[in-house]
């Protein structure tokens, strides 16, 4: 009957909404799950964060997962009826969104600052616990809330973190590591003394 055709078409269509999340959030490592255990820790309904890991496990298979979630819509779309394609392309734009998240976040967590007065400096910094982009941007926020911070970039990879810091602005290393603690991570120790910049080097 009518009814049963547009209860299996509402069913494919539920289908293709949990198919592509579930592939968008593979395809991520998670990143967006990361990033609301980020945001809860940051409000203080998580007494620790820090990273939960999902990097470890579905990062080698990022290729792969992202192929098959790819291939998955190119099926759907080929066998999809007219009237189903908008909202089909609509999953398929937010499943490419969670999809690529952790590339959206590595081009947009950079932040521009002025050039630094006279005294300073950067430091090159040890961080354990950042086993995603969705850390490195974690830690960087937090060390970017430091009094006396002008400037920093993380490096989920390499495991570091370099930080431009003045401290006639008040930057102190405990309140710098104590931050990114609250966040979940751990700051080591310094990877090198800390480097005299120039206005001009840094800008």
């Amino acid at each position: 009957s009518g009814r049963d055709v547009n209860d299996a078409a509402s069913f494919c269509c539920d289908r293709d909404a949990i198919s592509g999340v579930l592939g968008g959030l593979a395809g991520s490592s998670c990143c967006a799950l990361q990033l609301g255990i980020n945001a809860l820790a940051a409000l203080g309904l998580l007494t620790s964060a820090g990273c939960a890991g999902f990097n470890t496990i579905l990062g080698p298979l990022r290729p792969y997962t992202r192929a098959a979630t790819a291939t998955f819509f190119a099926v759907r779309a080929a066998r999809c009826a007219p009237a189903r394609r908008p909202r089909l392309a609509l999953v398929a734009a937010i499943s490419a969104l969670l999809t690529f998240l952790p590339e959206v976040l590595l081009a947009t967590s950079g932040v521009s600052v002025a050039p630094p007065t006279a005294g300073a400096v950067r430091l090159a910094l040890r961080v354990d616990g950042m086993g995603c982009e969705a850390c490195q941007v974690a830690v960087e926020g937090a060390m970017q809330r430091t009094s006396g911070v002008l400037a920093a970039a993380a490096d989920f990879g390499s495991g570091t973190a370099t930080v431009l810091v003045n401290e006639q602005w008040g930057f102190e290393l405990a309140e710098l590591t104590q931050r990114v603690a609250d966040a979940g991570f751990e700051v080591q120790a310094e990877v090198q003394a800390a480097e005299a910049v120039s206005a001009a080097v840094a800008a």
